[in-house]
């Protein structure tokens, strides 16, 4: 059983108010210009971007250092400093001997940094410092101080876009708040896994130990100066990993499903007195891990029955994917997920050979499953009463639709899969 510290959430602002970013304990000084003693040589580009691919400009006669951090989210300046040249680029030699480490640098009122995870080499080059990846580090650095240990730099780099980060930067949002909210939600995802499906501490270490090889992907993918398609395709990339972890690391297909699922309602449920920008953009990051998730295990579903309508189903996993990423709204996520079930009925209606007019009755049979779903979380004020109200409903949802489809041989089946493609 894996030890947990379980958090009120009613307000993750007043969880995360007093825990403000301290900076490094200094340890070592920080040697003068052309250090050549160091232990690790970290290289990359300096950049004002909002992310990388991004127009803007690099910055030069910046001041490169890197600390080192430990699992309780304290940097230790490490020994070595580099200057950037005029493209930006620099070449930082340092004593820092940790798998993760803090890069920043820094001119007159400029400050950037970069979370680098160095594992295994001596040799490091680094994506682009942007103001996407200063509040990326800030974000890892604050959930670490506050023993966070589900939440991942894969899930922070997914999690944590150039909105996001406009707003840190100007100080409307706090890395704090956000490395809480993104933790309630990584908790939730964990507590059903382990709690509904079995999943056990080896389960968990695959996942996390999955989680890490996708951010050095991620991080190898970046390196550099990109363009703004590499950068697109590498974050889809990290994006589609981080929300299969689980089932990369052994979980099956629909025991991922529903454990994003709970994730996904943890991040709606407790991120309201969070600033606008940055509540919706946390949100719809949740709601594109679930929909990749259950599109996913709705195909295999299908995969499993050996059903003609598979490739069609992952059309419409495609299409709810691309809907929600690039959804700009709250109605636009809806309208993609009411799309996406419309087609996952019309799939169920043909592999069980029922009329549409029973498929709907079946789903209409759980309205009062659903409604208690949403009374029960309008009162959860824990990860625990969120994720025993989720792992409720879907008991009780695919109990119910499977009575109403009791005709067909495939009940139990048609009710597993509609029950994942409500998005509730």
């Amino acid at each position: 059983m894996r030890i947990k510290t379980h958090r009120s959430l009613v307000g993750p602002a007043l969880v995360a108010a007093g825990l403000l970013f301290t900076g490094c304990d200094s340890d070592s000084n920080v040697s003068g210009p052309g250090n050549t003693n160091g232990d690790r040589t970290v290289s990359g580009f300096v950049t004002d971007d909002a992310a990388a691919g991004k127009s803007a400009g690099t910055i030069e006669g910046a001041v490169v250092t890197a600390a080192e951090l430990n699992a309780q989210g304290r940097l230790s300046q490490a020994e070595g400093d580099a200057t950037t040249d005029a493209s930006g680029r620099f070449v930082l030699e340092t004593s820092a001997d940790s798998d993760l480490m803090v890069v920043t640098a820094t001119k007159g009122d400029f400050e950037s940094s970069i979370l680098v995870d160095a594992t295994g080499s001596t040799s490091t080059e680094t994506p682009a410092m942007t103001s996407e990846t200063y509040a990326e580090a800030e974000v890892y650095v604050e959930a670490q101080r506050q023993n966070e240990e589900e939440v991942t730099a894969a899930d922070v780099a997914a999690f944590v876009d150039a909105e996001i980060a406009a707003r840190i930067r100007s100080g409307s949002e706090t890395a704090a708040r956000v490395a809480v909210a993104i933790a309630n939600s990584a908790e939730a995802e964990e507590e059903y896994a382990e709690e509904n499906e079995g999943f056990d501490d080896e389960d968990f270490d695959r996942a996390k130990e999955e989680d890490e090889r996708t951010y050095r992907d991620y991080q190898s993918s970046m390196r550099g100066q990109v363009s703004a398609s590499a950068a697109v395709n590498a974050r889809v990339a990290l994006e589609r990993a981080v929300a299969r972890a689980h089932a990369t690391a052994g979980a099956s297909a629909t025991a991922q499903a529903k454990a994003r699922g709970a994730s996904k309602t943890a991040m709606q449920s407790f991120t309201a007195n969070m600033d606008a920008t940055v509540r919706f953009h946390l949100r719809k990051k949740a709601e594109l891990m679930s929909a990749i998730a259950s599109g996913a295990a709705i195909e295999a579903e299908f995969q499993a029955e050996g059903s003609s309508q598979t490739s069609t189903v992952s059309q419409a996993a495609a299409s709810l994917e691309a809907q929600v990423r690039s959804a700009g709204s709250e109605s636009q996520i809806e309208a993609a997920w009411d799309e996406f079930r419309s087609d996952i009925k019309a799939a169920v209606a043909a592999e069980l050979s029922v009329s549409s007019t029973l498929i709907d009755a079946a789903i209409t049979s759980a309205n009062s499953v659903e409604a208690k779903l949403v009374a029960d979380l309008l009162i959860a004020t824990t990860v625990d009463a969120l994720v025993n109200a989720k792992a409720a409903y879907y008991s009780a949802a695919e109990s119910t639709m499977a009575a109403a489809l009791s005709t067909s041989a495939k009940a139990n089946f048609g009710a597993k899969v509609l029950v994942l493609a409500s998005g509730s």
